[in-house]
């Protein structure tokens, strides 16, 4: 991290029903990378975590909430580490990725009340903005598609 000023997190296990390898890649590696990010000096670190984590568990079903248990769990360690360690800070809550194409419409939920699709190249998009878009800054934000969300859940859509 010599050098920078940011640091985006996209890492994930590869094994989402191991709680060891989910441990180690999503709570352990993310915390080890935000302290690097933090003693270097870095202004700010966007890390993706993921709808159903949190207050965003009961968004998803339950059934994926079970069967993702060990992702979750882990993901939910990181957020609570970084939330608490002092570092300027934005984790992202994408909803289910998607390969179809999608409009240009992103939406932003807080509080676990939203969940729909996204592609990669617009979680990707939302990374970068909040490295420097104020609104983002030290906030938890579900990330999804607008066209995706149920209509009795607009209610819940943010603006940034």
């Amino acid at each position: 991290m010599e050098g920078a000023d940011y640091m985006i997190s996209a890492i994930g296990s590869k094994k989402p029903f191991s709680s060891r390898e989910n441990d180690k890649v999503d709570n352990i590696g993310n915390q080890n990378l935000v302290r690097a990010a933090q003693a270097k000096g870095l202004k700010h670190v966007v890390v993706i975590s993921s709808i159903g984590v949190g207050n965003s568990r009961n968004a998803v079903m339950w059934l994926y909430r079970v069967a993702m248990g060990p992702v979750l769990n882990a993901k939910e360690k990181s957020e609570n580490f970084i939330r608490s360690c002092g570092i300027n800070y934005t984790i992202i809550r994408p909803g289910g990725y998607t390969s179809n194409p999608l409009p240009d419409e992103i939406a932003f939920g807080e509080g676990g009340k939203i969940t729909g699709r996204i592609t990669r190249e617009q979680i990707a998009r939302v990374c970068v903005d909040a490295l420097t878009n104020p609104a983002m800054k030290n906030r938890t934000l579900e990330v999804v598609n607008s066209t995706t969300v149920k209509e009795d859940r607009r209610q819940f859509l943010i603006k940034l």
